[in-house]
């Protein structure tokens, strides 16, 4: 009887336990799929290794971009396809700069693919915010801003030009 008291209390506990680790595995993959990551990402061929120090050389051109998302939205069952424009830049609250790497988003497509983004303080981002932002919580306490401040943003266009905007937090 103890014997098999301990024969079926130790295959429960591997049952319970290849369940939890399942589960774990399960909610790390949809954590990085819904954290900005998504399923798939296209690029231009050298942007992983190169594309940080010359963004610009690697970015899609507009006409290829529209057609990769035409045929993603026809040929497969994607729920979202979320183009995203990395760049750095400075961002300054009239007192202090600081260097940055942000992402230009669409807002009402970013929905979906960001739902598991955690907001600390603010709201979430909508298609009518054509100058808001998004700031991690170490830059945000590294400016001391407070949601709705103003601050400017110093970036290079697609053409190499340098350009400041107005971005609200």
């Amino acid at each position: 009887m103890t014997t098999l008291v301990a024969i079926v209390f130790g295959c429960a506990s591997l049952i319970v336990f290849g369940g939890f680790v399942q589960s774990i595995y399960e909610g790390m993959r949809e954590s990085m799929i819904r954290s900005q990551l998504g399923h798939i990402q296209v690029y231009t061929k050298g942007y992983s290794q190169y594309g940080n120090i010359d963004p610009e050389r690697y970015m899609v051109p507009a006409p290829v971009l529209e057609q990769i998302v035409r045929v993603i939205d026809k040929k497969t069952q994607a729920l979202v396809v979320a183009p995203r424009l990395n760049f750095n830049g400075l961002l300054s609250d009239g007192k202090q700069s600081i260097a940055i790497s942000g992402i230009g988003i669409t807002a009402e497509k970013e929905v979906l693919l960001s739902s598991a983004i955690r907001i600390v303080d603010g709201e979430d981002l909508f298609a009518e915010d054509r100058s808001a932002a998004h700031l991690g919580e170490g830059l945000f306490n590294a400016l001391n801003a407070q949601v709705g401040d103003y601050l400017t943003l110093l970036a290079s266009t697609g053409d190499g030009v340098i350009n400041a905007v107005d971005v609200y937090r």
